[in-house]
């Protein structure tokens, strides 16, 4: 598949990107020494910045808040780097980015708590906008994301798990950020209901396409650009969209072996990896993300013509067409 960028949609709002990096960098760097030296190894992280981007781009919808605007994307990216905090631990995973995780460097507890108190500078921020709804999404998307990780933590298992219940449980885990960032971004800027509720539905649907192409690159994607090894989803016992669409194409015996561990799981990974790969796992899998991205382009009719409908436009194609 060819790749693209989402160069329109930074290039529009570079301004405040480049403000949002420093209060990042200055969130790294709070008064106590030991929590700076943590929190220096996961801020400002090495992101795509694209909860941020959604936020800044719709906020851009009616009237430009830039002073409401700028807090609320930190907020996104605290929110979004302390779920990642979290997610490592209970995945006991030891690489992000091609770089150790904070749990892998430090104890579970300790990287707990730097989860918690990333999640208390996200709130502070979302605060400081001054705005109450923005407020009352912010803690309720919040909830949403912890409920989705607890939903796939404590799943039934890989041999029953429909594609209804993978895309509730990303919905959950993935796209409720996205549609946060979008919602809160055209509430900032005082749009009518309609366009918040489009804003809304625009980032849900996008962010459902995002886990997917991650979970289609987990199985084609280079381990180089992906900082972690391909196959990490069986691993770690998540089950997901290119693996449920090839399911009943092999033995239920060489399915469960590739997500319980134990001696047979390498190889039953390979073999389960090469039937995605060459029985429509992956075609399908992109099928849906379009079908997705598309549902999301839909949103934008609420949107005249004009450089914030051409950068929403240029993110879609970026997540669907991205290499990692």
């Amino acid at each position: 598949m060819a790749t693209t960028s989402a160069a329109t949609a930074f290039a529009l709002v570079q301004s405040e990107l480049q403000t949002l990096e420093q209060i990042l960098g200055e969130a790294a760097r709070p008064s106590d020494p030991v929590m700076g030296q943590l929190l220096g190894l996961v801020l400002p992280g090495g992101g795509k910045r694209l909860r941020p981007l959604l936020a800044l781009l719709w906020g851009r919808s009616h009237n430009h808040r830039r002073e409401r605007l700028i807090p609320f994307a930190a907020a996104l990216e605290l929110l979004h780097t302390a779920t990642l905090v979290h997610d490592d631990i209970v995945d006991e995973a030891t690489v992000r980015r091609g770089e150790p995780t904070l749990s892998a460097r430090v104890r579970n507890s300790i990287a707990v708590l730097v989860g918690d108190y990333l999640f208390a500078q996200a709130a502070a921020q979302a605060v400081s906008t001054d705005h109450v709804g923005v407020m009352r999404s912010f803690t309720a998307t919040s909830m949403d994301i912890i409920t989705g990780q607890i939903d796939e933590s404590m799943s039934d298992g890989v041999l029953t798990l429909t594609q209804e219940q993978y895309l509730r449980r990303i919905g959950g885990k993935t796209a409720a950020l996205f549609a946060l960032s979008a919602r809160g971004g055209a509430m900032l800027s005082d749009a009518p209901e309609r366009v918040v509720f489009a804003a809304e539905q625009y980032g849900y649907k996008l962010g459902l396409a995002f886990q997917i192409v991650d979970d289609i690159l987990d199985v084609v994607g280079d381990a180089r650009d992906l900082g972690k090894p391909v196959g990490s989803d069986m691993r770690q016992g998540v089950a997901t969209l290119p693996a449920l669409l090839v399911r009943d194409q092999v033995p239920t015996s060489l399915f469960q072996a590739a997500y319980s561990g134990g001696g047979k799981q390498e190889e039953s990974i390979r073999l389960l990896l090469e039937t995605i790969r060459s029985r429509g796992g992956v075609e399908g899998s992109y099928a849906e993300a379009d079908r997705l991205k598309a549902d999301a382009y839909a949103c934008l009719e609420v949107l005249p013509h004009g450089p914030v409908r051409d950068a929403l436009l240029d993110l879609g194609e970026f997540v669907v067409q991205r290499v990692k």
